[in-house]
């Protein structure tokens, strides 16, 4: 039995360390939060997993496990509008950004 002991602690949340900086902010979010913060925090969630280029069936699939842990958990229609309007949004901005280096890498070979 001690490897399955071993197994389920690959599966633990990361611990906050001091000095991180704030680069690990999610990681206390990730045990789910109570009814007021659940919105909030399912849009900075998927916009971290945007962020981190994974596709939106994958950001979804993420999504709902974390979502099962919430107090309550949200609506699947609401959890399902947050994340496709993060993701969305998230690609946007991409394509404005590329948009815009594509415009600056030519004004510079002119």
């Amino acid at each position: 039995m001690p490897a399955a002991k071993t197994d389920l602690a690959i599966l633990q949340k990361p611990k906050l360390q001091v000095g991180d900086n704030g680069n690990s902010w999610y990681a206390e979010l990730l045990d789910g939060v109570e009814k007021g913060l659940r919105s909030n925090t399912a849009s900075r969630l998927a916009g971290r997993y945007a962020g981190l280029g994974l596709s939106l069936k994958e950001i979804w699939r993420i999504m709902v496990t974390w979502n099962e842990f919430n107090r309550p958990p949200l609506s699947e229609s609401e959890l399902r509008t947050t994340v496709a309007y993060v993701y969305r949004k998230h690609r946007e901005e991409e394509d404005e950004f590329s948009g815009l280096a594509r415009k600056l890498a030519d004004e510079v070979e002119e």
